[in-house]
């Protein structure tokens, strides 16, 4: 497996956490108890799947 295909993966996987969490409710819950630890986590998530989505599709496979 190409290094570039297994960030694809891991930002997919990471972006399907975040709609899981919020389909679900956790989020919400975890951002009520520890707000600013989750907040970073989510953000650098979504840094990190953008990042990679940018790069796949862009042709630096």
């Amino acid at each position: 497996m190409k290094k570039t295909t297994l960030r694809m993966l891991l930002a997919v996987m990471g972006v399907a956490v975040i709609v899981y969490g919020l389909i679900s409710g956790r989020l919400a819950e975890s951002f009520h108890q520890t707000p600013y630890s989750t907040g970073f986590i989510v953000v650098i998530l979504l840094i990190y799947a953008v990042v990679n989505f940018w790069n796949f599709f862009k042709g630096n496979r």
